[in-house]
């Protein structure tokens, strides 16, 4: 019975993300790519560093980097804190001592580096050069000049070229094309009248498959939920990061804001964390109790009313102080000087 609160939290953010996985919906592509990275903004700690465009993540204070959605946990987890990093540069393997920053409210850590994103064009103004050019919505635009141009770079190359005819490479449809596009000058930047947008791609499985892309969705997000804690007990994750009833509700209504996809994944996330850490052997949570009769089935005897008593009441002290915590730390996000505006000493 105690089990049984937790492991059906686990099964609805399951059964949650198999519906999204069964819907077709459109994602950004980066997140599951490798962690190349694709630009370096000026001041940053990554350019600080000394690291480069084109370096290949490989792993931050020795743990395996796959993806961008692991970069982003391994960084945004340690506002403020010197991480090991090697990456991966011109077939050999380079290591960087990067410090963190912390630029929003939620202290989440800051590296500066970006992913390849291309360009995806997804609207064309009527006779500008873009459309004169032949440039076509759905469009990838690959390089210019011969120089490959992620999102952040494409900008600035256009920007920077006005009334400079310019060679573009895209894919179309899988095809590659070469146009040649002159920006207009307007003020004193180009510009070639098209909408754009990083490149998307459409997910949607069948149930079975839909059901293992959940599993291990959900699987990840739950060693991730467990390292932060982990971090956070030992310092290397900052408390600014945990959320309380105040954040809740602001990511809640964000969510419903994005849409119903969003606000089921996310009912999906919320559902898994409670699950997990409702399992945490605190003795008012369902763990706890879970904890106890363990140990009574350990030494093979019930423990006193008394005993039991005392254990409650540590247990709920514990989350007590733990509830008081998150409250206050939802209000000190909020407040101009953070903690500084509760404690002034």
């Amino acid at each position: 019975v105690m089990v049984m609160g937790s492991v059906m939290n686990i099964i609805l953010a399951i059964f949650l993300m198999t519906f999204v996985n069964m819907v077709s919906h459109t994602v950004p592509e980066f997140p599951e790519q490798a962690p190349v990275l694709g630009g370096i903004e000026s001041g940053s700690p990554a350019e600080l560093a000394k690291m480069m465009p084109g370096d290949e993540i490989i792993s931050i204070d020795g743990k395996e980097i796959k993806t961008w959605t692991d970069m982003e946990m391994a960084v945004g987890t340690r506002p403020e804190k010197t991480l090991k990093i090697e990456v991966r540069r011109e077939g050999r393997i380079i290591s960087f001592d990067l410090l963190t920053e912390s630029r929003t409210r939620l202290g989440f850590g800051y590296a500066g580096f970006m992913p390849q994103i291309w360009t995806q064009v997804d609207m064309i103004t009527a006779n500008s050069p873009a459309d004169k050019g032949g440039l076509e919505v759905g469009d990838i635009i690959l390089s210019i000049n011969g120089e490959a141009v992620f999102r952040d770079r494409f900008v600035e190359v256009v920007e920077s070229s006005p009334e400079v005819e310019l060679e573009f490479l895209v894919d179309r449809n899988g095809e590659h094309k070469t146009l040649n596009i002159t920006p207009k000058r307007e003020g004193d930047v180009g510009k070639i009248g098209i909408g754009h947008m990083e490149n998307f791609i459409i997910k949607k499985f069948g149930f079975i498959a839909a059901i293992g892309e959940s599993v291990k969705f959900n699987v990840n997000l739950a060693f991730m939920v467990i390292d932060f804690l982990k971090d956070l007990i030992t310092g290397e994750a900052s408390a600014k990061q945990l959320g309380g009833p105040l954040e809740i509700a602001n990511f809640s209504y964000a969510a419903l804001r994005a849409g119903f996809m969003a606000m089921v994944r996310w009912i999906a996330f919320f559902s898994l964390q409670l699950g997990i850490i409702n399992l945490f052997p605190i003795p008012v949570l369902d763990g706890g109790q879970i904890m106890v009769l363990g140990l009574e089935g350990l030494f093979r005897r019930d423990f006193s009313p008394k005993v039991k008593q005392v254990i409650m009441q540590i247990g709920f002290a514990i989350f007590i102080v733990l509830i008081v915590f998150v409250l206050l730390n939802d209000i000190a996000k909020r407040l101009p000087n953070g903690w500084g505006s509760l404690i002034p000493f």
